[in-house]
């Protein structure tokens, strides 16, 4: 629930969790894929060590919205990444998400995305 120091949501087939600087390296080659960085407005082709890292920093959960989860597969291990952002002005609240191409068109998306927005908007 929103404010706990720590969550971990599980799937039929994933799990989320945090993200941490450890999983840089799949956030790098996944957020930026040539097919995956332009569609995202914080990311680029290529994506150097030292920005991925100070992205996932700035995106640590703190419980609030702001923040990243790790979306991961135990025979894949970390296969996209989920966000909820902060209110603004115009909406309540931003969601967004990306997924491995590699594991595109298989539903992982829509299960992770069910399952994170509906822990964080109960």
């Amino acid at each position: 629930m929103v404010g706990e120091e720590h969550f971990e949501l599980r799937t039929k087939r994933l799990r989320l969790r945090p993200l941490v600087l450890e999983d840089w390296p799949a956030v790098q080659r996944i957020g930026g894929h040539p097919s995956v960085a332009p569609m995202l407005a914080s990311t680029r082709t290529p994506w150097p060590k030292a920005a991925v890292q100070a992205w996932i920093t700035e995106r640590r959960y703190r419980g609030t919205p702001g923040f990243c989860a790790a979306i991961v597969m135990a025979s894949r291990g970390v296969i996209g990444v989920a966000g909820l952002g902060p209110n603004s002005e115009h909406t309540l609240c931003n969601c967004a998400y990306f997924i491995d191409p590699r594991h595109r068109g298989l539903g992982y998306a829509s299960e992770a995305m069910g399952a994170f927005l509906d822990y964080f908007m109960r």
